[in-house]
């Protein structure tokens, strides 16, 4: 399960570092981050470690060490950002397909509906004022207010929150 955990965490961020770096600034606009940023700063060195370890010796099977806990990026809480990724909609609008006002966010495809869900501080809970597509195999930018708020409901625990503002169409 640990080293199911690192590969996960380790594909989430090179993906993310691969698109948007860190955490950089787009001006009169959202600050774009990916989804390392979400991390606490112990999960970063630990799987930083993990991955340089990986990329030394191919047959290194992951520290005796467990990984930290799940935490949170406090620094985050109020900004406005943008972060690509996967709607997983929690309510669906009549008569249009997969369009949703509350949703997951995740960073890969499928996730909580044919794999288990991302640890809470990769899921975020997405609240629209308008409905949006929310077609869990296409990739989207999503906008808005960020919180560090945690919660649960049916599908997963998360740890933030996004009063979403807008998506847009992912564009690599």
């Amino acid at each position: 399960m640990r080293f199911r955990h690192i590969l996960i965490v380790a594909a989430v961020l090179a993906a993310s570092c691969s698109q948007t770096g860190r955490k950089s600034a787009v001006s009169d606009g959202p600050t774009i981050i990916s989804w390392d940023t979400l991390l606490s700063g112990e999960e970063i060195e630990y799987y930083e470690e993990e991955i340089r370890r990986y990329d030394e010796d191919p047959e290194y099977s992951g520290s005796d060490k467990e990984p930290p806990s799940p935490g949170v990026n406090e620094t985050l809480d109020g900004e406005f950002i943008r972060i690509p990724g996967f709607a997983v909609g929690m309510d669906s609008v009549p008569g249009e397909y997969n369009k949703s006002r509350t949703f997951l966010f995740v960073p890969y495809q499928g996730a909580c509906i044919h794999v288990p869900p991302p640890p809470p501080n990769q899921t975020i809970f997405v609240e629209m004022e308008q409905a949006v597509s929310t077609d869990p195999y296409v990739p989207i930018f999503l906008e808005g207010t960020i919180h560090v708020e945690a919660g649960e409901n049916e599908l997963a625990p998360y740890f933030y929150r996004i009063e979403g503002s807008g998506t847009k169409p992912y564009e690599s």
